[in-house]
């Protein structure tokens, strides 16, 4: 079931232009919790089981998309003795490193697709580095007090310390974890300075949404109600944190794709199990530290890295307009809308995506002195006499 088109945000109809996008621009989704609850709800009807034989092609069928195809696993310990699950892909020498930090709810699983296209385009000029945030995946949970965006970005300073203490760096941030780099940029401006040599920031945001989005559906009542009581109420614990993942999981699903019936089976189910995982504790504990997200710090100490934006126009957890706001206050930054795409836009549009995280490390190369041939091309945008953008053509850099 396609999210009808008044609940998508309106686009310019040619490439989103910063001169000419309305800086009052809103998706009609963003007048508060119960319209966004609302789209989300109605997302939601695209999950329903019976609606599953409508994919007539899944493309990843049989895809081992649990498997990152690591060649090293480890440990790191946080700032605070947490533990945080790495692993590893591409030689210990190579010219350049990338690290992947993930979104809220998921875990470096979530980029299986971008594991296997970058290292068939890069090989071993590249190492690969993915880690889970702390109270996801691999990684320990912690002190609730500690599920702050601050405390992620040093995280992940801490990640880069030991496993990438040398050479050029490249960063890549889905939702949550575009968060935590753009917050790292805030806080060590002498790492950008020094080392990074790039950022691709997917579905990501730089300040709060208080009233939109995933925050609209965190930051209500209910939810911080229930949270709390899991939290604080010995006697209703296991209810409390069943009450709240039937409350949580079902929307953050809901809004994950722009159209879960044309993605496929394959990838709707491992976004589901994926989120389907996360502890409720932790769903609970980020709440406060999304609600109040402030990082547009980062901006002034990213103008002259590399860096691209890339968001789907049928975003509902982090709508399009936050990417505008980013794109604005970083002008040098490349910005790509993928039509129809929602909120997992690098299992949606993995093609894109992979080439948008090449277009970053071809520019990295090149700010360190690296000559190699450009892995990556340009995607250029054509109108069909409509108000949207809806074909996306590549073309050879």
């Amino acid at each position: 079931m396609p999210i009808p088109r008044g609940m998508r945000p309106h686009l310019p109809r040619t490439e989103v232009d910063r001169a000419e996008a309305d800086s009052d621009f809103h998706p009609p989704m963003s007048s508060g919790v119960v319209a966004g609850v609302s789209a989300l709800l109605v997302s939601a009807a695209s999950q329903l089981p019976d609606l599953l034989p409508l994919r007539s092609y899944d493309a990843h069928e049989g895809e081992p998309v649990w498997d990152i195809g690591s060649d090293r696993g480890e440990i790191v310990a946080a700032s605070d003795g947490n533990p945080l699950g790495v692993r590893e892909v591409g030689p210990l020498d190579a010219e350049l490193t990338v690290i992947f930090v993930h979104g809220f709810t998921l875990s470096m699983d979530s980029f299986h697709f971008q594991s296997t296209g970058l290292k068939e385009k890069y090989g071993s000029d590249i190492r690969m580095v993915f880690y889970d945030q702390r109270g996801h995946g691999l990684s320990g949970r912690a002190d609730r007090r500690t599920y702050k965006i601050s405390q992620l970005a040093e995280d992940l300073y801490n990640v880069i310390g030991s496993v990438a203490r040398t050479g050029p760096v490249v960063l890549v941030g889905h939702s949550m974890g575009g968060m935590t780099v753009l917050k790292f940029a805030e806080m060590y401006p002498d790492f950008v300075r020094e080392r990074l040599a790039g950022v691709t920031l997917l579905a990501a945001a730089a300040e709060k949404l208080p009233d939109a989005g995933l925050a609209a559906i965190l930051d209500n009542p209910l939810i911080t109600s229930v949270a709390w009581s899991a939290e604080k109420t010995p006697g209703i614990y296991h209810s409390g944190r069943r009450a709240l993942g039937m409350i949580i999981e079902p929307l953050i699903k809901a809004g994950a794709f722009g159209n879960p019936t044309i993605v496929g089976k394959t990838i709707v189910d491992f976004t589901n199990n994926l989120i389907g995982c996360a502890d409720v504790e932790v769903m609970a504990g980020f709440v406060e530290a999304l609600v109040t997200l402030e990082a547009k710090g980062a901006y002034p100490n990213l103008a002259d890295v590399p860096v691209s934006i890339v968001c789907g126009d049928a975003d509902l957890l982090t709508p399009v307009n936050r990417s505008i706001e980013m794109s604005r206050g970083m002008s040098n930054a490349r910005f790509v809308v993928v039509p129809g795409s929602g909120h997992m836009v690098q299992l949606e549009a993995i093609e894109i995506t992979n080439d948008e995280i090449a277009y970053v490390l071809d520019s990295a190369f090149e700010s360190v002195g690296i000559e190699r041939e450009h892995a990556s091309t340009v995607w250029t945008r054509t109108e069909n006499g409509t108000d949207s953008i809806n074909d996306v053509r590549r073309s050879e850099h």
